[in-house]
């Protein structure tokens, strides 16, 4: 419904590597024929403005760019290479005066994905939707089983995947026609519709949050365990973005692969965005390796369905290898001329994205 952040980013006050600080709102300094041109620190400056393509997905590798471009987006996402934020004036909403959410829960991943690819299209007001494969399901049922009531996860039925979906409303007659069309949803792709879950009470839209925050919580706890025995063992979580439309093969990418290697996994995330997460949990040193190799495989299908390896957590230092499966090398280096300008002397977050 809202889009990303940056459509609510309107300022910024950004601390540049030679001391000027630049003082950005939205709408003030559009590109044109490549550059940025403002009056800062004295002079006039011109700045070189990306030209390469990004996918439409949710994208967070490597720095944005877009045609025309708004100078602020330039800093926005830059993972601190750019530029030093120091302050950030940010668009505010006001709080719905209801949200309508719910888990709806399915026997098959197929009439998961139905309902969801339905649901955005034809239900108005739709802010959230979560998915959670049988793994992810099972840890829950692990977390109450071992807390009991006091862990707010409600008794879950078993082998099964789950949506939650969510949706605001700020008057009464939509709360009714809002719960009406996700009933509808449910009876015609749930098998599992009599179990399936809805409220407006703020008790239960707070144990849908818990929900949503415990599965990372115990897949990383599960790691913990394993590193125990292998303390180089570590997560290897993607974090993929495709467009609509390559929802399912993407997914069916993911099972085909990770079914035959006997490595641990958890598939849960952002359904609605098509960015679900793929968290493996390798037990040993061989399937490390292995789920680093699946890892790779992986991006470069994200981008072969017109998607993006890094669809919210950036790409830092740690995965900076895999930008050249996103971008080109001339891609790349039109980034690197770009943080040049800014910080020719490389001192801001030295390391981060490219060397």
């Amino acid at each position: 419904r809202y889009g990303p952040t940056r459509n609510f980013i309107y300022g910024l006050e950004v601390l540049l590597t030679n001391g000027y600080l630049l003082k950005l709102k939205r709408g003030e300094v559009i590109s044109k024929d490549g550059f940025f041109y403002l009056q800062g620190n004295g002079k006039k400056m011109k700045i070189p403005a990306p030209r390469y393509k990004i996918p439409k997905t949710k994208h967070s590798a490597g720095i944005f760019s877009s045609e025309p471009m708004d100078l602020i987006d330039l800093f926005i996402g830059s993972e601190g290479v750019l530029g030093i934020i120091t302050s950030v004036t940010i668009k505010v909403i006001e709080e719905p005066k209801y949200i309508v959410s719910g888990m709806a829960f399915f026997d098959e991943e197929g009439k998961a994905v139905s309902f969801v690819e339905d649901s955005k299209g034809s239900v108005e007001d739709v802010t959230c939707l979560e998915y959670f494969d049988k793994d992810a399901i099972r840890l829950l049922q692990r977390l109450r089983e071992e807390q009991g009531p006091v862990s707010e996860i409600p008794d879950l039925p078993v082998a099964v995947m789950g949506v939650y979906f969510e949706s605001f409303a700020d008057d009464l007659k939509f709360v009714k026609k809002y719960l009406y069309e996700w009933k509808e949803k449910i009876e015609k792709y749930s098998g599992l519709r009599d179990i399936s879950l809805a409220s407006i009470e703020p008790k239960d839209i707070n144990r849908f949050k818990i929900i949503r925050h415990s599965v990372p919580e115990m897949i990383n706890r599960r790691i913990s365990e394993i590193k125990k025995l292998v303390p180089e063992v570590h997560k290897v979580g993607t974090d993929m973005a495709v467009p609509d439309g390559y929802l399912r093969p993407m997914l069916s990418y993911y099972r085909e692969k990770l079914d035959t290697t006997g490595i641990e996994y958890v598939v849960f995330g952002h359904i609605g965005n098509n960015h679900l997460h793929v968290n493996m949990i390798p037990k040993d040193r061989e399937e490390l390796k292995l789920a680093e190799e699946l890892y790779v495989r992986f991006a470069k299908k994200a981008v072969d369905f017109g998607g993006s390896i890094s669809g919210e957590h950036g790409i830092g230092k740690l995965k900076k290898r895999y930008l050249g499966i996103q971008f080109t090398e001339n891609e790349i280096e039109e980034m690197k001329t770009i943080k040049n300008f800014f910080d020719p002397d490389n001192i801001l977050n030295p390391g981060d994205l490219f060397e």
